[in-house]
C-alpha cells in the first residue's frame, strides 16, 4: 500500500504517477490547484498526463466562478467534469463545450434547487452527487432526494433516472458494454423511492432488514499533530481601525467580504455578537499553527451557546470566541 507521508503538502506530482496505475484507482478528482492548470505549469500538467496515459481520463476539477477563454482553456487540459458549479448560466455554459455537470446537494452547500432546469436541457451530460456531506446527512438521504424532487417537478423520469445511475457509469466506465447487471436496487415505487433491496454483483446484501455486508474494522486512524488550544493562543492584537470580513450566507458556496470597524477590548480583537461578526479559529489538524479570520454570520445562520453553527442547512466546525 502506497502512503502519503506528507498529506499537508498534497499528492505530489511522483505521487500521482505511482497512485493511479493501481487497480483500485479509476480516476483524478479535485484538481483545485487551478492556476497551476491554466498556466500549463509543470507539476499540476504531468499530473493530468500521467492520468491519461494510465487511461484512465475522468479528471474533476474545482473551478465554480470559471467562465469563457479560462474555461475553454482549462477543459482542453482533459477536465472533463465539474462538481462545483453554482449558478444556472455557468453550468449552461460549461454543458455548451461539453463538459459534465455534476448536480450537488450536500451537507452544507446545496445546488439543485439552481440547477435542475439543467436536467430537461443537458440530459446527457447531468448527474448527480454528494459533497461534504456529514454523516446525520447519509444516514437519512442521498442522491435518492434529487431524483425525489426532480419527479416531483414533473421531469422525463429516463433522464432523471440516467443523471443518478447510467451517466455516472458510463462517464466514470463503472459500466461497460457486456458487463453483468452489476449493482442493482429494488423499489416500491418511482414516487416514494423506498429502497426494499439492494444487489451487488448479483447478490443479494439487503433486504429491507439486514445489511449482509460484513463489518471492517478500520485499521488506520486519523493522526493529529496538534497541541492543546490555551485562551493566550486565542488573542489578536488590534491593528488599525478597520478589519476585513468573511460574508457567509445560507446555503452558498461563495462568500462576500466587507470592512467593519474592530471590537476591541483592552487592545485585542473581541467578537461582536451584536453585530454577529464573529472571530473564526482555523486549525490545521497537521500542523500546530492556527490562523484567525473575522466572520460575519447572515441573519438566517444560528450559532449555539457553544460557539458552534447549529443549522440544519449550514454545518461549520470550526472554533468561534
Amino acid at each position: 500500500m502506497f502512503h502519503v507521508k506528507h498529506i499537508k503538502e498534497g499528492v505530489q506530482m511522483n505521487e500521482t504517477k505511482i497512485l493511479i496505475i493501481r487497480e483500485n484507482l479509476h480516476f483524478l478528482a479535485e484538481m483545485m490547484n487551478y492556476p497551476r492548470v491554466l498556466y500549463n505549469e509543470q507539476e499540476a500538467t504531468h499530473k493530468i498526463e500521467a492520468v491519461k496515459k494510465a487511461g484512465k481520463p475522468p479528471i474533476d476539477r474545482y473551478y465554480p466562478l470559471v467562465t469563457g477563454f479560462r474555461l475553454k482553456t482549462y477543459i482542453e487540459t482533459g477536465i472533463f467534469t465539474d462538481h462545483e458549479t453554482i449558478f444556472l448560466e455557468k453550468g449552461r455554459e460549461k454543458c455548451q463545450i461539453e463538459m459534465h455537470v455534476l448536480i450537488r446537494e450536500g451537507g452544507t452547500v446545496k445546488d439543485f434547487d439552481a440547477l435542475h432546469p439543467l436536467l430537461k436541457e443537458y440530459p446527457e451530460q447531468i448527474m448527480f452527487c454528494t459533497d461534504d456531506a456529514h454523516t446525520f446527512f447519509l444516514n437519512q438521504e442521498h442522491t435518492n432526494r434529487m431524483v425525489k424532487k426532480s419527479l416531483d417537478l414533473g421531469y422525463d423520469r429516463y433522464d432523471v433516472l440516467r443523471a443518478t445511475s447510467y451517466n455516472p457509469a458510463t462517464h466514470y466506465k463503472i459500466l461497460r458494454e457486456g458487463d453483468s447487471a452489476g449493482s442493482i436496487i429494488q423499489v416500491n415505487n418511482l414516487k416514494n423511492l423506498t429502497i426494499q433491496a439492494t444487489h451487488i454483483q448479483e447478490a443479494c446484501v439487503y433486504d429491507e432488514e439486514k445489511c449482509t455486508i460484513p463489518f471492517q474494522k478500520p485499521i488506520h486512524r486519523n493522526n493529529f499533530h496538534t497541541k492543546l488550544i490555551t485562551l493566550e493562543k486565542l488573542t489578536v492584537k488590534a491593528r488599525g481601525k478597520q478589519m476585513r470580513v468573511i460574508v457567509c450566507e445560507d446555503r452558498k458556496l461563495i462568500t462576500k467580504e466587507e470592512l467593519s470597524p474592530v471590537h476591541t477590548f483592552d487592545g485585542f480583537v473581541k467578537s461582536d455578537t451584536e453585530r454577529d461578526i464573529l472571530k473564526l479559529v482555523i486549525l490545521n489538524r497537521c500542523q500546530t499553527t492556527l490562523s484567525f479570520m473575522g466572520l460575519k454570520v447572515i441573519p438566517s445562520l444560528k450559532h449555539s451557546n457553544k460557539g458552534l453553527f447549529n443549522s440544519e442547512t449550514f454545518q461549520f466546525t470550526s472554533l468561534f470566541v
